[in-house]
């Protein structure tokens, strides 16, 4: 699953393929994951699910700076 969860340049993620990225952040970059969570913010439909997923883009965003 980590091939298809792979993003190349500007390549869209899929929701399926955000949820594997966030799934297995230990093998994905700090990049990879807050742009995952973007997806999963934007096109999920569980509350719960995009609640999570932008505690950890906050997360996240905070370690870049």
């Amino acid at each position: 699953m980590r091939a298809e969860a792979t993003t190349h340049g500007h390549h869209a993620l899929c929701l399926s393929q955000a949820r594997a990225v966030v799934a297995d952040v230990a093998c994905h970059g700090i990049a990879e994951i807050t742009r995952a969570c973007a997806v999963i913010v934007d096109r999920t439909d569980d509350p719960k699910e995009a609640h999570s997923a932008r505690a950890l883009r906050g997360i996240l965003e905070g370690e870049q700076t």
